[in-house]
């Protein structure tokens, strides 16, 4: 893995088993204004009822080695080391040339998400790349208002739910209506209705029956646990619903939680007071990402937090 600044710094490299773990926090500005994102609640069309409203629009992606960031004007950053060599007198991969690059202006333009590598325009068309790295419009799909299922889904302006996937649990998905969020878990899937209840198809009987008594539900978020599927929930009262949780036990979170956010294989939840923490128990270190947070986005190595005051924190998500 590499962590790289603007001129050229290398912050962090190294692999798995070096003791990286005691090096956490660093803080870079992107460039063209990225410090003017704000993160604003995005209401539920008029008209719509119930508790639970879309999820804000997602302007940080991590990919690969590169890490894409929505910018003012609703053009798209991608900052990534193109190439890297092993130094064997340190055993640490070095960057050796990176790359900072505006996405195809004349496709990639004003983009309110990021999700999965696919942009989200403000007329209600998906923007991607084909296999040659061509930008292209993605086919079929129109009047979106919110991209799921890390990429692989999206939620129309009506509430319905559309896919690239076909297969018998988005068949099924398709069916329902009034979403504002749908995401694969377990062998399953589950759909966040309009008022703050979740559905499901494909779950086992006592998952299903668990998630199908839940109120007041306005997010979900999938995480992995000892290789089980399961699903969280933030409820409009700050609280953390979690479908492995154990009865009597006491809740992995007891402060009020304004997200919970995209995350690989823990609930990585961004808190009232501006800090960034984890709701499932597990290993990642998202408190090292400090305050004043008002995005953040997570894989299985890094999580990079945008602040208030536009800069970026990065940490090691865990001991690897």
């Amino acid at each position: 893995f590499i962590l790289q600044q603007q001129d050229g710094t290398i912050l962090l490299s190294g692999s798995k088993g070096e003791g990286v773990k005691d090096i956490h926090l660093w803080k870079i500005a992107l460039p063209r204004g990225v410090e003017k994102i704000q993160q604003e609640e995005e209401a539920l069309p008029e008209g719509v009822p119930g508790t639970a409203t879309f999820r804000p629009y997602s302007r940080l992606y991590i990919g690969g080695n590169s890490l894409l960031a929505v910018l003012p004007d609703g053009h798209v950053l991608e900052q990534s080391a193109d190439k890297w060599e092993y130094d064997e007198s340190t055993r640490k991969w070095e960057v050796v040339e990176t790359r900072q690059t505006i996405l195809d202006e004349n496709v990639w333009y004003d983009i309110v998400e990021i999700v999965g590598g696919l942009g989200l325009r403000t007329d209600g068309l998906v923007v991607s790349h084909d296999f040659r790295g061509n930008a292209v419009i993605v086919e079929g799909w129109a009047n979106v208002r919110k991209l799921v299922m890390n990429g692989y889904g999206a939620i129309l302006a009506d509430g319905a739910f559309i896919s690239s996937q076909d297969n018998e649990r988005t068949q099924a998905a398709s069916a329902w209506t009034d979403l504002v969020d749908v995401q694969y878990v377990a062998n399953g899937i589950v759909g966040l209705r309009s008022d703050g209840t979740v559905v499901s198809y494909g779950l086992g009987d006592t998952l299903a029956e668990m998630i199908a008594s839940w109120r007041n539900v306005i997010e979900i978020a999938v995480y992995e646990e000892d290789y089980d599927g399961h699903l969280a929930g933030l409820t409009t009262s700050g609280e953390v619903l979690l479908t492995n949780a154990v009865p009597g036990d006491p809740p992995a979170v007891t402060q009020p939680v304004r997200h919970i956010l995209p995350s690989d294989g823990a609930v990585m939840v961004l808190f009232e007071d501006g800090t960034v923490g984890e709701a499932t128990f597990s290993w990642f270190y998202f408190n090292e990402l400090g305050g004043d947070v008002v995005e953040a986005v997570a894989n299985n190595y890094l999580a990079v937090a945008l602040k208030a005051d536009g800069s970026l924190a990065y940490t090691v998500t865990g001991d690897w």
